[in-house]
């Protein structure tokens, strides 16, 4: 039984590492004849002599195919990657495609043995199927759908249907082409070795060294990316700083207390509202503190709501200019012992939204 031939889409590592160069290396030539034909504005003229206005175009040029280069670097390992799950998808289909029916000589009606199969399509969505009769040696192709392939181009002579016959030894792929009406016959011959040739002359090779960065570059390009968003970044916030000055000066205002300083802080106008013997739990520590306490109220006849309004009152004037606010949605009064709980903020972001909100307040007070 003659072993039938898949071919396989998934090559090594390497040719998709080299595709992807000469890609590279094909868009910077792209790139250079288009800058090569770039007209100076007549501002730039006028200014610059023909070797300064030179000199500008070849710095932009740098410029570009540096950045274009660095990119292309930064994404090389996700773009090969992508190529070669792809491919090993259309390998998985392939593989598992099998003809639907025998196929019969059409000269001597013998059994034909199924030999080949390729994806066809634009994105491989099909299979073609390939066989061959062992005793007159004729070929025929069907389809997964069940169709029969058939070879038919345009004769250049007489305008009739020819019929086109391929053949390949090793890496030469030879189309023979046959007029049925006036005989015409011609060859065409595609050697794959001149096409892997022509990415591998000393002139693709000195370009593929200074277009496509080695790891070592391309890790600087990286660096130096990194860089220049955190300055861009930076300049930014700088400038929103500005706009906001009279925020981030009140930022800068605000106490930042410890715990220890909470509880000295508090203790004095709590006694003062009837509100003693403040007791501070042990605290939650995360991006910022949460501290649970309990106070005891002095007050007889009084409803707890009030009492609990009082407190939150006490606590908040008294946390106004520091970085301690009352977290408003927890207290709870049960038998004279109101337990609240506070939170102690540390970072800029984070006191920048505390002193937002509570200028908020003050604008809907006046």
């Amino acid at each position: 039984m003659q072993k039938t031939i898949i071919n396989n889409n998934l090559k090594d590592e390497q040719y998709y590492i080299d595709l992807y160069d000469q890609y590279t290396v094909e868009e910077c030539y792209r790139l250079i004849l288009k800058f090569s034909g770039a007209v100076l504005t007549e501002e730039i003229k006028s200014k610059y002599s023909v070797e300064a206005q030179i000199e500008q175009l070849q710095k932009i040029v740098g410029i570009t195919l540096n950045c274009f280069c660095g990119e292309r670097y930064t994404n090389k390992a996700k773009t090969i990657q992508e190529w070669m799950d792809k491919d090993r998808r259309l390998d998985e289909f392939l593989g598992s495609a099998l003809p639907s029916k025998s196929v019969l000589c059409t000269k001597c009606s013998s059994p034909m043995n199924y030999t080949d199969k390729h994806l066809y399509g634009i994105n491989g969505e099909g299979v073609l199927f390939f066989f061959h009769c062992n005793k007159c040696c004729k070929n025929r192709a069907f389809y997964d759908n069940g169709e029969e392939f058939k070879t038919i181009c345009e004769c250049p002579k007489c305008g009739e249907r020819a019929k086109a016959a391929h053949s390949r030894k090793k890496n030469k792929i030879t189309t023979k082409y046959k007029c049925s009406d006036c005989e015409f016959t011609e060859s065409s011959i595609l050697d794959l070795d001149e096409v892997t040739e022509k990415i591998h002359n000393e002139g693709y090779l000195a370009a593929k060294k200074q277009f496509c960065l080695s790891k070592e570059d391309g890790e600087k390009y990286l660096d130096g990316k990194r860089r220049l968003i955190d300055a861009v970044d930076c300049i930014k916030e700088l400038k929103g700083r500005e706009k906001q000055k009279d925020l981030y000066d009140s930022v800068a205002k605000v106490k930042k207390l410890n715990i220890a300083d909470i509880e000295k802080l508090l203790s004095k106008p709590l006694q003062k509202e009837g509100f003693i013997k403040l007791n501070l739990e042990n605290p939650q520590i995360s991006r910022d503190i949460k501290i649970e306490f309990t106070v005891q109220d002095t007050t007889s006849g009084i409803h707890e709501h009030d009492r609990k309004m009082k407190l939150k009152k006490t606590i908040n004037k008294a946390l106004i200019e520091t970085n301690w606010k009352l977290i408003d949605d927890y207290m709870y009064y049960k038998l004279g012992i109101i337990t609240g709980r506070l939170r102690g903020l540390e970072s800029e972001e984070d006191l920048v939204k505390l002193v937002q909100a509570r200028q908020e307040k003050l604008d809907k007070v006046k």
